[in-house]
């Protein structure tokens, strides 16, 4: 293990872009202000967590970049004393950057008044943050007001249960407060719930008598008990620069990483202090703790080590003591350096007979070269024994003990009890969304009553050609190469490849339009220039200006729909960007409990709506249309030639994300120019979009930022507020 360190942190810090409550300036300066501040203060990693935004975050690391682009152009320059000059200026600013952790967060205003922070790991892509918002409710309008006109979609129990898909930390940001959960919400199993969920990490407090309370309860009451402790923490919740850091918290840390912030909240008895700790205090917590107890060593009481473990780990967990007495008095183990060695491997030699352990160990110098190992059990669900004894050990009464028959019973019923518990709370979400999407549905039929008065009165004729099956003994290159074939294709070839069905949405694809395509043996038939759209399996919509043959190992018919066969006078782009639009999925979700548009019935359903073309602002609008689709076929095509130029694995995603992220706002874009042109009101959107995000089906999201009262990201080094 290597060495630990005691590091400052605030991860509850405000920028400029919570509008309405920040007391600083609102400009550039103030964001290096907020570093200065942090580095003054000794703090090494803070979190910008603004009311329902992640605008500021972005600002300050929009900063950064332009920084080191300047930085790099200057550094070109040899001959000018002004160059050189604004260069120093610039290094000093990036310095502010340097040897600190800028994690990006959020202050989440749940729809029961609960304000929680969301601090996610700095790999995150900022596009994936705004993804939570949308979902969780809030749109760019929203960002950045403590008080939003519009009610978030979770309360705190599906905020906790969405979290659990993102690599991040959850703070109850003011639990002693009218923002929090201890006064929020009604004593009893609502409130238990939410401070026993595991998503929970940590509870931000002000008042130690509320705080020690809620320790006792927490120890005391069964439905308050968590498999990991739950941290005790204080942050700034700073509105102005000078007042980052005025409060914060102590962690122990490897290296200053995501990863590491998190491995501390997972062990606060020992990792995380309001106030600077001491070996010596730590130890000393860890002695009192009626959660820990002594083992001398494992050499001179495996039996008990072996008992212990099985008991802490069929209750709540707990610690274990290597060089401590059962009477908690500490006398230390020697240990050979390096201590981790030495300690796995006497771990080793005695846990043959004891299930898969999960442990977490830390060392404390003792005396001359002994030391106190701390061993953090956690608590699983299924019954630990020792092989060859047919004892169930447990803790009663803060004492090792052996279960009689009726106990083991008890306990395995109340353990199946909680897991159906969950299963029914589970359940009882699952019929909250039902009941939203009943009443969406309600709400929708006006819509699709004025959508199906738009349409052209003719049906739409589309003649779909028979489906091209390939070969597969004709292609002896594809079939030898098709296991290693990536899903985004090539940027020339002579056929249509794919593997699995897909869908019309994905919640990350790098080609949303363009087809994957692959090189093969000339025996294929040769392509012909015709544009062309095509339904695949499970409702998947591509384009491509040649009527291409396809080959495929899951299926053996697509659809295909030429221009000749729309009749439609928008053209095939529209009637692409139309057929993937977030207005027709929501209206053959609505009509047929089904997105597939792969399906016969649904695709001959399909009416294109009677615009007034030669109005100039609808031929506007279906013009602006068909340029969204000619830049996503373009940033397609430019993804795929520098994809293939890539072979470092992290340089590769951060091109995949940007490309994502590009492509997201594009389609985003094309979905407002559908919505404008059906003459939808913003309730209506509101209805549309919520029913797909009811059914789990992905929304394109606007990284646009919400810069209304910020000026322009173009830095200025000489200019100071």
């Amino acid at each position: 293990m290597k060495d630990e360190m005691f590091v400052k942190i605030d991860l509850h810090v405000h920028s400029p872009y919570s509008f309405d409550c920040y007391k600083g300036n609102k400009n550039d300066q103030e964001f290096y202000e907020i570093l200065k501040q942090a580095k003054k203060k000794g703090l090494k990693i803070i979190s910008i967590t603004d009311h329902n935004s992640i605008d500021g975050y972005k600002k300050l690391i929009q900063l950064k970049e332009s920084l080191t682009t300047q930085k790099n152009s200057l550094e070109k320059i040899t001959d000018s004393e002004q160059s050189k000059v604004l260069l120093a200026q610039i290094i000093e600013r990036l310095a502010l950057f340097s040897d600190i952790l800028i994690l990006p967060g959020l202050e989440f205003e749940t729809n029961d008044g609960i304000h929680i922070l969301v601090i996610f790991n700095n790999t995150v892509q900022t596009n994936v943050i705004e993804r939570f918002l949308a979902d969780g409710g809030y749109k760019p309008e929203d960002f950045g007001h403590e008080n939003p006109s519009t009610f978030a979609n979770w309360d705190i129990n599906y905020l906790l249960d969405e979290s659990k898909k993102y690599e991040c930390l959850v703070i109850d940001a003011h639990t002693d407060s009218n923002k929090g959960i201890l006064n929020t919400i009604p004593k009893g199993k609502a409130r238990a719930h939410c401070f026993s969920h595991p998503q929970l990490s940590g509870v931000c407090y002000n008042n130690e008598d509320q705080k020690n309370k809620l320790q006792e309860t927490m120890k005391t009451a069964k439905e308050y008990s968590r498999s990991t402790s739950l941290a005790f923490v204080k942050f700034s919740d700073s509105h102005k620069a000078k007042d980052v850091g005025l409060h914060s918290t102590w962690i122990k840390i490897v290296n200053l990483t995501f990863s590491n912030l998190r491995a501390a909240f997972n062990n606060p008895t020992e990792m995380i202090f309001t106030h600077e700790p001491s070996t010596a205090k730590i130890l000393q917590n860890l002695l009192k703790l009626d959660e820990s107890y002594g083992v001398p060593s494992l050499e001179e009481a495996p039996d008990l080590f072996k008992r212990l473990f099985c008991a802490l780990t069929n209750t709540n967990g707990g610690f274990i003591l290597l060089g401590v007495r059962e009477d908690k008095t500490p006398i230390g183990v020697e240990l050979k350096k390096p201590y981790d060695n030495s300690f796995i491997d006497k771990i080793r030699s005695i846990s043959k007979d004891l299930p898969p352990m999960r442990i977490r160990y830390s060392f404390y110098d003792f005396v001359e070269n002994k030391v106190i190992v701390s061993i953090l059990i956690f608590p699983d669900e299924h019954l630990a024994s020792i092989k060859g004894d047919d004892r169930i050990y447990s803790i009663k009464s803060k004492k090792l003990t052996t279960l009689s028959a009726s106990e083991i019973q008890n306990l395995v019923e109340e353990r199946t009890s909680t897991q159906i518990e969950s299963l029914i709370n589970k359940r009882i979400q699952s019929v909250e969304n039902d009941c939203g999407l009943i009443k969406n549905l309600f709400a929708s039929m006006p819509i699709i009553r004025s959508y199906e008065k738009k349409i052209i009165d003719r049906k739409l004729e589309y003649k779909f050609v028979s489906a091209e099956i390939i070969d597969v003994k004709s292609i002896k290159k594809l079939n030898q190469e098709r296991k290693s074939l990536r899903a985004n294709g090539k940027t020339r070839g002579n056929i249509f490849y794919f593997s699995d069905p897909i869908p019309p949405r994905l919640t990350s694809a790098y080609l949303r339009y363009s087809l994957p395509l692959f090189f093969s043996s000339p025996q294929v038939p040769k392509n012909v220039l015709k544009p062309t759209i095509y339904v695949v399996p499970f409702g998947g919509v591509f384009y491509s200006t040649r009527d291409y043959p396809f080959y495929s190992d899951k299926s053996e018919s697509i659809m295909k729909i030429h221009e000749s066969q729309t009749n439609s006078p928008y053209g095939i782009k529209f009637t692409a960007c139309f057929l993937k639009s977030s207005f027709l999925l929501w209206y053959i979700l609505t009509k047929f409990d089904d997105c597939n548009l792969f399906s016969g019935k649904i695709i001959e359903s399909i009416r294109l709506p009677l615009f007034h073309i030669k109005k100039p602002e609808c031929a506007s609008l279906i013009q602006k249309i068909n340029a969204y689709f000619d830049q996503s076929i373009t940033s397609e095509n430019q993804f795929l030639i520098q994809s293939g130029k890539i072979n470092e694995k992290q340089a590769m995603t951060k091109l995949v994300e940007e490309h994502n992220s590009k492509i997201d706002n594009i389609s985003y874009n094309i979905d407002k120019t559908i919505y404008e042109l059906m003459e939808l009101s913003t309730k209506e959107i509101d209805t549309i979009e919520v029913t797909l995000k009811l059914n789990k089906i992905y929304l394109p999201q606007s990284p646009t930022l919400n810069a209304s009262l910020i000026s322009s990201s173009k830095l200025s080094v000489n200019s100071e507020s």
